[in-house]
C-alpha cells in the first residue's frame, strides 16, 4: 500500500452534510467525487455502460472486488451558518441551504489517498482533476464547495483526452483500455466537454459568488423575466392554457425549476398565506402510471467553478433525459394539485438549447478555451 497526501483549502463555503445536514468532512463525499471523474474518463474511451462499470469496480471496488483506492480526511475544520441573520439572499445558493451549516472559505485540511497496484501518476492526476475542476456538497455545480490544492494549480491539460491516454497507457492495470475508442455519449466524458472561462480576480468568496450570480441571472433572463415565464408560465399561472410558443430553455441548467405567483389567500383565517406554484420537471409514461413519488431531478450538465483568477464553466453535451421522457408542468396551491401538463422533449431540442446556453454564456463575457 502506498499513500499520497494533498493539502487542500476551500475557496468557497462547502455544504458537505451528514444526516442532520450539519457540515463535516466526509471521506465518502471525496470518494464519490473521484468516482464521478473516473467514470468521465472511462466514458471517454469505452462505448457501453457494462465496460465502464467493470473498470470503475477495478479501481473503486464492488461487492466482488476490493477497492484499490481509499480516502481519508485529516484536520479540524470549523462550521458556520452563513445564512443566519442574513437579510440579503445568496442567489447561487438556493433555498435548500436554509438550516444547513457549512465549512467556511479558507478552511484547510489534508486528503490522504491510500492506493495499491495502480500508478502514482494515475492517482495523483485523478485527485488533482477532481479537486481543481469540481465542487463538493450541496450546490457544487453552482460554485460552492470549490477547492484548491497546494501541490498543483488548475491545469486544463487534466481535461484533455490525449493527456489521459498517456496516463492510462503507462498503468499496468488500465493500459488495455482502447485509446482509440469513440466513448459513451450517454454520459459526461472528455469528448463531449466544452470549457468556458471568465478571467477576473476576487479578494473574497462573497464578491466572487455575487458577481457570478449576476452573470448567471443575466444568462437565464429575457429582459427582466426568464424565457419560460414570459412565453408561457405566466399565462399558465393565470389558469390559461400553455401556449405552443412557450420557450423552454433554462432546463439545461438543471431540473426542477419552480415558478410562483404573488401570494394568494382565499381564506383570511388560514395562516400562513399559500402561494400558487408551477414546477417544471420531467417524467416518463411509466413514472406517471406508477405515480412515483418525489421530485424528478436532473443535474445540470453545466458546472460553474469559482477560482482565484475568475470562473470556469464545464459544459457536457451528453444525454440529458432518458428515452421517452417529456417535460412535466405541475401547478399547485399549497399541497393541492391544480393541474399538470406534458410538453414534448427530444435530444435534438436539448442539443439546440445546449448550444444556445453556451452562446448566452459567451454573450456575458465567458470565452471558450481549448484543452
Amino acid at each position: 500500500m502506498r499513500k499520497l497526501t494533498f493539502e487542500l483549502e476551500f475557496i468557497t463555503p462547502a455544504f458537505i452534510g451528514n444526516a442532520q445536514q450539519q457540515a463535516e468532512l466526509r471521506p465518502a463525499s471525496f470518494v464519490g467525487l473521484l468516482r464521478w471523474w473516473w467514470r468521465v474518463i472511462l466514458a471517454t474511451y469505452l462505448n457501453n455502460s457494462e465496460e465502464i462499470f467493470k473498470y470503475e469496480a477495478e479501481l473503486f471496488g464492488s461487492q466482488e472486488k476490493t477497492a484499490k483506492i481509499m480516502v481519508r480526511t485529516k484536520g479540524h475544520v470549523s462550521t458556520v451558518d452563513i445564512l443566519k441573520d442574513r437579510r440579503e439572499p445568496i442567489y447561487m445558493l438556493g433555498m435548500g441551504a436554509k438550516g444547513r451549516t457549512c465549512i467556511p472559505s479558507g478552511s484547510k485540511f489534508y486528503l490522504e489517498v491510500i492506493y495499491r497496484e495502480v500508478s502514482e501518476q494515475l492517482v495523483r492526476s485523478l485527485v488533482n482533476l477532481a479537486i481543481n475542476f469540481s465542487g463538493i456538497g450541496y450546490r457544487a455545480r453552482k460554485g460552492f464547495g470549490n477547492m484548491k490544492s497546494k501541490e498543483e494549480p488548475p491545469s486544463l491539460r487534466l481535461l484533455s483526452r490525449d493527456y489521459w491516454s498517456e496516463i492510462l497507457s503507462k498503468d499496468k492495470i488500465f493500459k488495455n483500455i482502447p485509446k482509440n475508442g469513440s466513448g459513451f455519449n450517454e454520459l459526461p466524458n472528455l469528448n463531449n466537454l466544452r470549457v468556458l472561462r471568465y478571467q477576473r480576480a476576487f479578494d473574497d468568496w462573497e464578491n466572487a459568488i455575487r458577481f457570478l450570480g449576476n452573470l448567471y441571472r443575466n444568462v437565464r433572463l429575457k429582459n427582466d423575466r426568464t424565457y419560460e415565464y414570459k412565453t408561457g408560465i405566466a399565462q399558465y399561472i393565470r389558469s390559461n392554457p400553455i401556449p405552443k410558443s412557450i420557450e423552454l430553455k433554462n432546463y439545461v441548467f438543471g431540473l426542477p425549476i419552480m415558478y410562483q405567483s404573488k401570494r394568494q389567500q382565499n381564506n383570511k383565517s388560514v395562516k400562513p398565506q399559500v402561494q400558487l406554484k408551477v414546477q417544471l420537471s420531467w417524467s416518463t409514461q411509466r413514472r406517471q402510471e406508477n405515480e412515483e413519488k418525489g421530485v424528478r431531478r436532473r443535474s445540470s450538465p453545466f458546472i460553474f467553478l469559482v477560482k482565484e483568477d475568475g470562473f470556469y464553466v464545464l459544459a457536457f453535451m451528453c444525454r440529458f433525459l432518458p428515452e421517452g421522457a417529456n417535460f412535466l408542468l405541475r401547478k399547485t396551491l399549497g399541497k393541492r394539485e391544480l393541474g399538470r401538463e406534458n410538453l414534448p422533449y427530444s435530444e435534438e431540442k436539448f442539443r439546440r438549447d445546449f448550444e444556445d446556453a453556451v452562446s448566452r454564456l459567451k454573450s456575458v463575457g465567458f470565452v471558450e478555451v481549448k484543452v
